[in-house]
Order: structure tokens, then C-alpha cells, then sequence
């Protein structure tokens, strides 16, 4: 007995299976994940190494050189880059598809472990994986509670250590970044004139801290039965183990000894606040701005209701002690639910529209409904099999069930006409089910095969654009196949039970529609008529058979789209606008810049004047985050009105066009596919080589060439990544042997004293208050205000002698 048979003989089985099909597709349906887009694995790996105060030529030569060194050699390595910035040395290795991630991670972090001879301030690299899509998935703001006016910026250790731990927590957060607030520091201040007296050195102070802050296992003893480990242990956790430390012992009156310690030679050991690396601000105040990154693949819908959990959790207790409040300001669900929303309102739409299509070919309600029936269990049904691949519900995939709905009815309809052709020629219901669908189930197996294998090369692609269109192969493909099964099982066994005892005769249709009967009847006269005219000579099928080419060609070459790897626009509500400032800028002068920036967009801000914009005018602005900083000033800004956020790019352009000889400017809208291999339009064009001189002029060059042919004008904008100059002007000290051998000061010595008296000496990480915070020489004062006062900067010596910097030094002002 065939499975048509079965199906025939056995409808109420049939019934259920088709039941439990739907049961397990909204099971599988429910379990899936939530995304905007599909998740596409770009994975990148990323090492940082922090030195703080150390200039990029240092950073190079120190770190970034000897780590790209021991990481040549992995296998499964598309592109590696490296970075040396201010304080900061990173290098990003992206991976070939398909390369096991976590593998690669454990070797980079062997081989890192393994280079030695950093400079005794550069901290331990840190060692990070992220995917292309790892994307914020919420922004919130830390605002004040009525009668709390501490200064905002000043809570950025309790966001580190409370906030940013919770939110952490929550399932599918990879990190919080938060900006605008400032951490604490334990600083002990120095006069170089009390140093004197005591014929003390920054650099002995410095090393007495080191030596004083220790923590050891000295191994074990054996007693008896009972093992004890030996420990010592003597942190510095307070202040007031600061200023205890013993820096050496000097001979009293009397002859008695006195011992100096780090309170006896310290002005002031204390807490205090870092100084600015960079101004945060939203909407004209300052602000600390916390940006949710979710992990690639997760449920963002679950992931955001667990993170409101946590968020109402810490403005009823932790928060409201403080006097604070978070405020979400950006919620990428909302995208999520606008696209899902559309998506599956026009699978509704083209599922009536099939049906009504279909009505007016069958002419028949009772054959319509067992067509539409096939309809939810194909598609749902494709939910099983994209649940057990491991897929997501996104807008690609939901795109992929939308085309489904009327491919999946292709097998009914040709099931069924030939069941109903046979029912109407007086074949009993049983005879015309089994006999119909045996005449074509070869056909339609064809039919669903052949559409299969067009997806074929799309699952088996592990590159960007395979991952990305997979999803709309998995969905097409489980539901053609699903509609074959249901065509040949579910179609027979409705047909038998829907058509009726009594044949429906051809001439008089069950749904009747005179307008549309004649319209019919005389169209298919025409083809028939025209079908003869053309058959009757072989000239005249020749004649039509080329015209009808030409003119499909022409009009395919003359409507033919402009090409593109994805869709263009940008519905996300978010504009940003960068300004990169040349290198030099500081940031006072980048705050300014923000300022002026400010100023020109403040008329736009809902906040301020309103949400409603008068006719011909840009949208309002619902947020407005800026961050200044030294190489620069970003802005992101969303419109009241999200359908008109792309009206914003024209007034930041022109709020950020750069009036600044070598500032370069860019505006633009996130596509929805920024996160998927999509990105910017762009042409990446890298310079390479081993003379930076050579490389830079050849870099401006080809600036120019591309310029002149990619006119701003024309849309085009040339976004250089790196400044296309040396470097930020240095003041360059060249100490001089003989003075200092002269003056008993070591060039290491002279270098810690230059850096306390002029930025601050990171001396060592402490334990305090249950958090670390960096340990810090600094001046009495800000010495130095230009240039020129740095060579009057205090050295003091073994001897108690004071000299000038200039004095063991040469200094040497480079552009």
C-alpha cells in the first residue's frame, strides 16, 4: 500500500500528524531566538595592553612590536592589525571562517605569556574575542534623584563595581561600556623641595612603594597531620599604609636615629579623582552613558526583559541609596518588533492574497480551503527544522516564509486540479483523489527537488554572504519539501472528504462571478485564438518567439537595478557623526569644537523646543550624546520622528564640517545589516611597508587621486583611519650622559621624575574598599603650562640638590 493510499484510507492519522506538525512547529517556534538580522560569525580576537602615559612611538617599540612577533605563525588568520595609541597598544587578529575561535584565543594568549621585558608600568595583556554582530543592545543614562548634586562624573567607580556587575549578569551581555564618569586614584602629592631636605628622589619613593606592597607563598610545612602554608602578606590598602612606609633612617640630635617615612616627605595622601581622558555629555549635560553589548545568536526579546529586570532591581535599592536613576535611552527591540511586526503582517497579506488568487481559478470554496489549509502546516512545519539547525527568527528568515506562503500552494494547486479534473470528469471521490495525485507526484518531486537544489551552494558556504542567506534557504527548502508531503498525503485525504458526493459540471462553476466570467472567458479565448495564429506557421512562432525575447532583454536591461552586496537604507533611529581632529589637538581645544557643535544643533532638540518641527524643517532630536575627546569629537543622535532620521545628516554635516586645517568629518546612518558583513559602502585600501615617511606621502598622494575623482560632491567622502601625519608634536628630552653621571641621577631616575611632576607616576594597583585603584606620584601643582616650563622642571637629587630639567637635558620640539 503506497503512502497516497494510506493517506486515503486513513484521513483522522492524517488529521493528527498534520496537528502535531503545527503543535511542534510553534513549540519551535517559541524556543527561537529573536534577532533583528541572522547571525553572521565574523569572529575577531583582540589583545590590549595598557601604559599609561607612554607615547605610540613607545607603545610600538616597546609592546606592539614584540607581540606581533610572537603571534606570526597562527594558522586560520584573514587579517592582522595593529595599533599603537596613546597609552595603549591593540592588536586585532579577524580569523578565516570557520576557525575554531576559542583555539586560536588559548594560542595568542600562550605566545603573549611567553614575551617578557616590558617596560615595569605596562600592565598584563587582556585578551578579548567578539563577533561581527556583537552589537549594543540598549543605551542608558545616569541621571540624578531630586536633592542629590554631587557631580556626575565622579561616580564612575560605583558604576564599575555595582552597576556594570549587575548588568553584566544578565544572560546574552558580553559588556557594559560606561563613559563620562572618572575613577578614583590614591595620590600622594610631592614637593621636590621636602624631598631635598631628606635627600630623597621620586625614584626611591616609587621603589619603597613597590617593595612595601607584597604578597608571597613561601611554600608549606608539615606538622603532624596537618599542612600549613606559609604566606606573607603586607598590602597597602589605606592611606594610612601609604604614609607608614619606611623610606630609609637618618641620624637625629642626639644621636638618635629618625625614620622617614612617605607621610613625613608626602604634602597630601588621599583619594582623588583621575583627570579628564574625555568629556561625555547628553543633551548639553554631562552624563554617564552606559552601552549594552549582547552576545551574536541570543534571544535579544529574552535578553532585554532579563536586563529591565536587573535595571528596576537597581533603581529600587542600589541606585536610589546613591541618589540615581538610570533611564534607557536606545532599545534595538524596538526594531526588532517594528521589522518582525511588518515581516509576518505581509504573510498574512500574501497568504489572503493566494487565497483569493486561488478562488478565482478553482472556482470553488470547498477546493480553496483544502489549498489554504496546506498553507500553515508547510510553513509552520519549516519552524521544526529550522529550531533543530539551530536558527533564529529575524527578518531575512521571516522573509524566507513569506516567499514560502506562495511557493508552498504550487504542489496543492497541481495535486489538487488533478483530483478536481478527475471528480468533475465523474471519478468517485476515492478514485479521483488516488488516481489524481498518482498522475502527477512525479512531477511535483521534480518540481520541489529542483528548487531544493538551488539553495544547495548557500548552506554549504561558510563566508558572510552564506551565513547571511541561509536562513532563506533553510526556511524555502523545509517548506517545499514539507508542501510535497502535504501535497501528496494531506490534499488526497481533505479532497475525499471536502468535494462532495456529486460532481460540480464544468460549465457551471460553484462560485459564480459574472464580470469576471467574461472577462475570463474572453481572455482565454484570446490565448487560445493566439496560440493557434502562431502554431499555424513556423515562421510566424519564430517571429514571436524572438520579438518576445528582445523585448523581456530590453526591458530587463532598461528597469535592471543597481547592484549591491545588501539592501541600502538605514532603519535603524540612529544617525553618528564623527570629527577627527589632527594630530596635536588636546582636549580642551576638541571640548571647544563640541561646544560650537552643540550650540548649532541645540535649536533641534525636543528638550528644548518641542517635538513638533514646523513644516520644511529637519526632525527634532530626541538624543543627543556627544563625547569629546583628544583625537576628536562623535556625536549620536536620534529623531523624534524615526521615520525622518536620514533628514539629520544634512544639518550634522553641516554642524560638523571641519574648520580645522587636516580635521576630517563623516556622517551617516547605520544600515541594518552593519552588524552582518554589510557595513559601509566602502573601498578599504590599505599602504604597507617599513619607511613611515615613504608610506605617509604615498598615503596623501593617493588621497588626492581619490579625491579629485570621488568628489564630496558627488557622495563620495575619502575617511582616512589613522591621521595621515607622523604623529602628535613631542617635546623630546635627550638626556645627557656626563651631566647626569655629574649630577648622580640615572636616566631612569630622570624619567620617573619627569612623569610624576608633569602627568602623574602610576606606581603600582592597590586593594581599597574592595575595588583597584591605581596608586600615583604626582606634584605639588601643574608645573607646567607651555612648553618652555619644562625645562624648569625640578630633578632632585641623591644630595638634596635641586636642578632644573634643562640642566641634564636637552629638549627638542618636534612637528
Amino acid at each position: 500500500m503506497t503512502l497516497i493510499q494510506l493517506s486515503i484510507g486513513h484521513p483522522i492519522a492524517v488529521v493528527a500528524v498534520m496537528l502535531m506538525v503545527l503543535l511542534f512547529g510553534g513549540v519551535g517556534l517559541w524556543h527561537m531566538p529573536v534577532q533583528l538580522t541572522p547571525h553572521v560569525r565574523e569572529p575577531t580576537i583582540g589583545v590590549d595592553t595598557q601604559w599609561n602615559g607612554a607615547s605610540p612611538t613607545e607603545v610600538e617599540r616597546e609592546i606592539l612590536s614584540r607581540q606581533e612577533e610572537a603571534l606570526k605563525g597562527l594558522k586560520g588568520l584573514r587579517r592582522v592589525t595593529g595599533t599603537a595609541r596613546q597609552g595603549k597598544a591593540v592588536i586585532k587578529l579577524e580569523l578565516l571562517p570557520g576557525t575554531d575561535s576559542d583555539h586560536i584565543a588559548l594560542l595568542v594568549s600562550n605566545r603573549l605569556n611567553q614575551v617578557g621585558g616590558y617596560p615595569k608600568q605596562v600592565q598584563q595583556p587582556v585578551v578579548w574575542t567578539v563577533e561581527n554582530d556583537d552589537e549594543a543592545m540598549a543605551v542608558f543614562d545616569l541621571s540624578y534623584l531630586p536633592g542629590n548634586d554631587r557631580p556626575i562624573d565622579t561616580y564612575g567607580d560605583f558604576i564599575d563595581n555595582v552597576v556594570r556587575e549587575h548588568l553584566e549578569r544578565v544572560p546574552g551581555v558580553v559588556r557594559v561600556d560606561a563613559y563620562g564618569g572618572r575613577g578614583q586614584e590614591l595620590r600622594v602629592v610631592l614637593d621636590p623641595v621636602v624631598l631635598a631636605r631628606y635627600r630623597l628622589t621620586v625614584s626611591e619613593v616609587a621603589d619603597a612603594l613597590r617593595r612595601a606592597d607584597i604578597a608571597a607563598t613561601l611554600g608549606e610545612i608539615n606538622e603532624g597531620k596537618r599542612r600549613y602554608v606559609v604566606e606573607v602578606s603586607d598590602k597597602l590598602t589605606t592611606a594610612d599604609s601609604v604614609k607608614n612606609v619606611f623610606l630609609r633612617a637618618e641620624e637625629g640630635e642626639n644621636g638618635s636615629v629618625r625614620r622617614v617615612t612617605v607621610g613625613d616627605v608626602a604634602v597630601e595622601v588621599g583619594l582623588a579623582y583621575k583627570n579628564w581622558s574625555y568629556i561625555s555629555r547628553y543633551l548639553g549635560q554631562p552624563a554617564i552613558s552606559l552601552y549594552v553589548t549582547r552576545e551574536g545568536g541570543i534571544n535579544v526579546l529574552e535578553a532585554m526583559r532579563g536586563l529591565r529586570a536587573v535595571v528596576a532591581g537597581l533603581n529600587e535599592k542600589e541606585l536610589k541609596r546613591e541618589g540615581l536613576i538610570l533611564k534607557q535611552s536606545y532599545d534595538e527591540t524596538v526594531f526588532i518588533d517594528a521589522a518582525v511586526a511588518m515581516v509576518v503582517q505581509n504573510i498574512y497579506v500574501g497568504g489572503l492574497l493566494a487565497a483569493v488568487v486561488l478562488l478565482l481559478f478553482l472556482r470553488s470554496l470547498r477546493a480553496t480551503l483544502i489549498v489554504i489549509l496546506s498553507i500553515p502546516v508547510s510553513v509552520v512545519g519549516a519552524f521544526i527544522g529550522m529550531a533543530l539547525l539551530g536558527r533564529t527568527v529575524n527578518i531575512v528568515s521571516l522573509a524566507g516564509m513569506a516567499f514560502a506562503v506562495g511557493m508552498v500552494v504550487d504542489a496543492a494547486i497541481v495535486v489538487l486540479e488533478s483530483i478536481f479534473r478527475l471528480w468533475q470528469e465523474g471519478y468517485a471521490r476515492v478514485d479521483a483523489a488516488y488516481t489524481g495525485t498518482r498522475q502527477v507526484w512525479g512531477a511535483i518531486l521534480a518540481s520541489a527537488l529542483t528548487t531544493v537544489m538551488v539553495f544547495v551552494p548557500i548552506l554549504t558556504l561558510e563566508l558572510e554572504v552564506g551565513q547571511m542567506f541561509r536562513d532563506v534557504a533553510i526556511a524555502l527548502s523545509v517548506s517545499v519539501m514539507l508542501s510535497l508531503v502535504v501535497a501528496i498525503t494531506v490534499i488526497p485525504a481533505l479532497a475525499c472528504r471536502l468535494l462532495g458526493n456529486t460532481p460540480v459540471a464544468t460549465s457551471e462553476p460553484p462560485v459564480w462571478m459574472a464580470g469576471m466570467d467574461k472577462v475570463a472567458q474572453r481572455f482565454v479565448a484570446f490565448v487560445i485564438g493566439f496560440v493557434r495564429y502562431v502554431s499555424n506557421g513556423r515562421l510566424r512562432a519564430a517571429l514571436v518567439a524572438g520579438t518576445t525575447t528582445v523585448t523581456l532583454v530590453l526591458i530587463a536591461w532598461l528597469f535592471l537595478p543597481s547592484f549591491d552586496y545588501l539592501p541600502r537604507g538605514g532603519s535603524y533611529n540612529i544617525i553618528w557623526a564623527v570629527l577627527r581632529l589632527p594630530s596635536g589637538y588636546n582636549l580642551s581645544n576638541a571640548a571647544a569644537i563640541a561646544d560650537n557643535i552643540e550650540n548649532a544643533m541645540r535649536p533641534l532638540w525636543a528638550s528644548e523646543t518641542g517635538p513638533e518641527s514646523a513644516p520644511g524643517q529637519p526632525p527634532k532630536i530626541d538624543a543627543f550624546f556627544l563625547r569629546a575627546f583628544r583625537g576628536g569629537v562623535l556625536v549620536e543622535a536620534t529623531a523624534v520622528d524615526a521615520q525622518r532620521t536620514a533628514d539629520l545628516r544634512s544639518v550634522l554635516s553641516e554642524a560638523f564640517l571641519p574648520r580645522e586645517p587636516g580635521a576630517i568629518s563623516h556622517v551617516f546612518q547605520p544600515s541594518l545589516f552593519q552588524g552582518t558583513g554589510g557595513g559601509e559602502r566602502s573601498i578599504d585600501l590599505n599602504i604597507s611597508g617599513f619607511d613611515l615617511t615613504q608610506m605617509l606621502e604615498t598615503a596623501r598622494r593617493v588621497g588626492q587621486f581619490f579625491t579629485e575623482r570621488l568628489p564630496v560632491k558627488q557622495g563620495y567622502l575619502l575617511f582616512p583611519q589613522t591621521s595621515l601625519e607622523l604623529g602628535a608634536p613631542e617635546v623630546r628630552i635627550v638626556p645627557d650622559p656626563l651631566r647626569l653621571a655629574d649630577a648622580g641621577v640615572t636616566a631612569f631616575a630622570l624619567v620617573e621624575t619627569v612623569h610624576a611632576f608633569n602627568e602623574g607616576l602610576p606606581v603600582l594597583e592597590i586593594d581599597t574598599n574592595d575595588q583597584r585603584i591605581d596608586l600615583v606620584l604626582r606634584g605639588v601643582e601643574d608645573r607646567i603650562a607651555q612648553t618652555q616650563d619644562l625645562g624648569a622642571l625640578p630633578i632632585v637629587t641623591e644630595n638634596g640638590r635641586i636642578l632644573p630639567l634643562s640642566a641634564l637635558a636637552d629638549l627638542r620640539i618636534t612637528a
